[in-house]
């Protein structure tokens, strides 16, 4: 399954990323501020790169980030999505295997949803985001630790972050909560979400990377 949602996300993104102009390409991205659309489509063939060949190090830093995006920067669009479709196989190959590790799979659904944003195209689709939904929040549910369980739903599902007695319930659209675990949402955004109970105590428990210091709005 991880192997097709992280192919039929390169494939959207490369459709997409060809019929775009230098002033689309200069747009920034508002989900991953220092970045624009052509530094974004930098990336990923950086991370396709260094997880193919091993190069991991400093991930998944900003140092990391930096250098292969420094590397690919001038490059064309069109050298980096055949930099990337270079590596399809051997890395499709690795997500069909029990053990895989999903870090680049989650990269690429994000990125493809910061850049839809950016370009202000409608959302990827419910295919792409909705099984890495239930995989973060699966993972977050089962190595955060804090004494007392945030219940978090979003619509028919369900995941506890925390151990013990539930101290805190929270709804939240399932797609806003699949971005606020990755930082693309504000403590202001998550604190709108329905709560049972004062969110502040909470709200660390959510994001993977730092919540935004400002509200990020999306389609």
């Amino acid at each position: 399954m991880y192997d097709v949602i992280y192919r039929d996300a390169r494939m959207r993104i490369s459709a997409i990323a060809e019929t775009l102009d230098e002033r689309q390409l200069a747009l920034p991205v508002a989900a991953c501020p220092e970045w624009s659309v052509r530094a974004l489509l930098a990336h990923l063939p950086g991370v396709a790169h260094d997880a193919a060949t091993g190069r991991m190090d400093g991930a998944p830093g900003k140092t990391w980030t930096e250098r292969h995006v420094g590397e690919r920067l001038a490059r064309t669009v069109t050298e980096n999505l055949m930099e990337w479709a270079g590596f399809s196989d051997r890395l499709e190959e690795r997500l069909r295997q029990e053990e895989a590790q999903l870090n680049m799979v989650h990269d690429v659904t994000q990125h493809e949803a910061d850049l839809r944003s950016a370009l202000g195209l409608e959302r990827l689709p419910d295919e792409a985001w909705r099984p890495m939904l239930s995989h973060i929040a699966n993972m977050v549910g089962s190595r955060r630790k804090a004494t007392g369980a945030l219940v978090v739903r979003a619509n028919e599902d369900e995941w506890r972050i925390g151990e013990g007695e539930v101290v805190a319930t929270v709804e939240a659209e399932p797609y806003e909560l699949w971005r606020a675990f990755f930082g693309r949402r504000s403590t202001g955004q998550m604190r709108g979400w329905k709560w049972d109970c004062d969110p502040e105590p909470y709200l660390d428990r959510i994001p993977v990377f730092p919540a935004r210091a400002d509200a990020l709005a999306e389609k």
